[in-house]
């Protein structure tokens, strides 16, 4: 049986749609997009997706966490509304870490403001502190289990 998520994180909802539809002992092929947070948190998505696909779903609690927490600060509405600032947040959130020397954006593209900024640091700390409050280091992204945040 193979799973298809167009939206990354029912991955966390697997064994519940598994259960609902009566196949929670047949075994399973998943595969899907990738998260926009899987780029700042690779090894933690990695190691989410193999604890899924193991049926541990009860020691994915704190991933769940740190990518909702990630996820809810760079998810900013654009100019009038219309335009997500998601790839704005993201860059500046890989900047943070130092896995990109800017957080610059193409051209055209929606930047985040001071306060947003403020917003994804925070949202950042947050999420980096529980993964490394409740994961063991050897599933933790080189950038998140031993780099410090860079300042602004």
């Amino acid at each position: 049986l193979q799973f298809y998520f167009g939206n990354a994180p029912m991955i966390f909802e697997m064994k519940q749609i598994q259960n609902d539809a009566g196949i929670d002992k047949m075994p399973v092929v998943v595969s899907g997009v990738v998260s926009g947070t899987a780029n700042v948190f690779p090894a933690e998505w990695r190691q989410a997706w193999q604890l899924v696909l193991e049926g541990r779903d009860d020691l994915n609690e704190p991933f769940k966490k740190a990518f909702d927490s990630l996820v809810g600060v760079t998810s900013f509405a654009g100019y009038g509304g219309n335009e997500s600032k998601l790839l704005a947040g993201l860059k500046y959130a890989l900047y943070r870490l130092g896995i990109i020397s800017s957080p610059a954006v193409a051209h055209g593209t929606p930047v985040l403001s001071d306060e947003e900024r403020m917003i994804v640091d925070n949202g950042l700390g947050a999420a980096v502190a529980i993964l490394r409050e409740n994961v063991d280091p050897k599933y933790l992204s080189d950038a998140t289990s031993k780099r410090l945040l860079k300042t602004a």
